[in-house]
């Protein structure tokens, strides 16, 4: 099954619309994922799926999730996390939390989710 993070807030890992570049709030949360795979024993393993809002095409959104979780891996990796434990997928708008018809709902939806693996 999938394991949780304590107070990890995958809402939290947020873009700013169109861009793949985390924002201050997005890295303080990723940096709890940091701390927890620190403490984690060495075989645990993390997936990083990003998201989009449904603004723009499926052409657009797919890259750009994927781009996305490749910006939460780097930042990672930067803070000392070995690349090798850490996987990505984007899945474009496919898996929306909120309502993508308000601006609040949308920015939730861009984000960047942590399964344990």
């Amino acid at each position: 099954g999938c394991k949780k993070i304590e107070t990890f807030e995958a809402s939290q890992v947020t873009f700013t619309s169109g861009k793949s570049v985390l924002t201050a709030q997005g890295k303080k949360e990723l940096d709890v994922v940091v701390s927890f795979i620190k403490r984690a024993p060495e075989g645990l393993r993390i997936k990083l799926i990003g998201h989009t809002d449904n603004t723009g095409t499926d052409e657009v959104n797919e890259p750009l999730s994927q781009a996305r979780a490749d910006a939460a891996k780097a930042y990672m990796v930067k803070q000392g996390i070995d690349e090798s434990r850490i996987s990505t997928e984007g899945q474009g708008s496919k898996v929306p939390v909120a309502d993508n018809k308000t601006k609040k709902g949308r920015a939730l939806n861009r984000r960047v989710e942590v399964n344990v693996e």
